[in-house]
C-alpha cells in the first residue's frame, strides 16, 4: 500500500515538474494540476481494489480445486484397492482348484498333470492384466480433473502476471500522457480488469465443469473394478473349466 501511495506522489510531482517546464504550451495543464494527484489516486484505488478482489477469488478458486482433485484422488485409490482384492482372491481361488483338480486325478499320474502346464501362469496373467485395465480405467476417470486442475493454476498465473504489469503500464501511460493522464489510465485500467474477469470467469467454468464430475464419480470408479472383475472372472472360470475337461479326457484314455 505503501509503495502505491509512492507512486502516486511521485508521478503527480513529474507531472507538475514537467508542466511548469513548459507553462506557455500547456497552459491548460497548469490548471488541471491540483485535480491530477487525487484523481489519479482515485483510479489506482479503484483498479487495486478491483485487482485484490479478482486475485483473491482466483486464489480461492485453486484451493477450492485442489481440494477437490486430493479427494478425486483419494477415491480413484479406494477404488483400486477396491478392485485388488476381489481379483486376488480370485488368483487364489483359481490356483486352488486347479492344484485341487490334478490332485484328485493322480492316479493317472504323469498325463494329467499336463492339462495344468502353463495354465497357472494364463491365470496370473489373466488377474494381472485386470488390475491394470482397472487402474488405467480408474486414472482415464480422473484424468479430466486433473487437466481442469492444471488450467486453473494456469488461469491464475496469468491473472498474476496481469496484475504484476498494471504498475508498469500506469507509470509509462502517464509519462507519456502527461497532459491527458486520466485519459490515459482510464483505458489501461478498464483493459486489465476485462482481462481480469475473463481469466475469472474461465476459472469459474472449469471450478464448475471439476465439482460437475464428481457427482457420478463414484459409480464410474466402481464400474471399473466391477467390469474387469467380470471379465477376468469369466476368463479363469474357462481355464479352471478347460483343465478339468483336459483331465477327463485323460481319464477316458488310461
Amino acid at each position: 500500500m505503501a509503495s502505491k501511495y509512492f507512486f502516486v506522489i511521485l508521478v503527480s510531482c513529474f507531472v507538475q515538474f514537467q508542466f511548469a517546464q513548459s507553462a506557455a504550451v500547456h497552459k491548460r495543464g497548469l490548471e488541471i494540476i491540483p485535480f491530477i494527484g487525487p484523481a489519479l489516486q482515485e483510479a489506482v484505488n479503484q483498479v487495486t481494489d478491483v485487482t485484490n478482489k479478482i486475485i483473491s477469488s482466483l486464489g480461492g478458486g485453486v484451493t477450492q480445486s485442489q481440494d477437490i482433485v486430493q479427494n478425486y484422488t483419494a477415491q480413484a485409490a479406494a477404488a483400486n484397492a477396491a478392485a485388488k482384492g476381489p481379483l486376488e482372491s480370485l488368483l487364489q481361488a483359481a490356483l486352488d482348484e486347479i492344484g485341487k483338480i490334478i490332485g484328485n486325478e493322480l492316479q493317472y499320474e504323469w498325463n494329467s498333470t499336463l492339462c495344468a502346464f502353463g495354465q497357472k501362469e494364463n491365470v496370473e496373467k489373466v488377474v494381472l492384466q485386470a488390475v491394470f485395465n482397472t487402474s488405467g480405467c480408474i486414472q482415464a476417470e480422473i484424468q479430466g480433473a486433473l487437466e481442469l486442475f492444471a488450467d486453473i493454476q494456469i488461469i491464475n498465473s496469468h491473472a498474476a502476471e496481469v496484475s504484476g504489469s498494471i504498475p508498469g503500464q500506469l507509470f509509462d501511460c502517464v509519462v507519456k500522457n502527461l497532459t491527458n493522464v486520466l485519459g490515459c489510465v482510464q483505458p489501461v485500467i478498464g483493459v486489465t480488469s476485462s482481462k481480469l474477469l475473463l481469466l475469472f470467469s474461465s476459472q469459474m467454468d472449469d471450478l464448475y465443469r471439476l465439482m460437475q464430475g464428481g457427482i457420478q464419480l463414484p459409480d464410474r470408479l466402481a464400474k471399473c473394478g466391477a467390469e474387469q472383475i467380470l471379465k477376468a472372472t469369466v476368463k479363469v472360470g474357462e481355464i479352471i473349466s478347460n483343465v478339468g475337461a483336459c483331465v477327463k479326457q485323460v481319464a477316458q484314455n488310461s
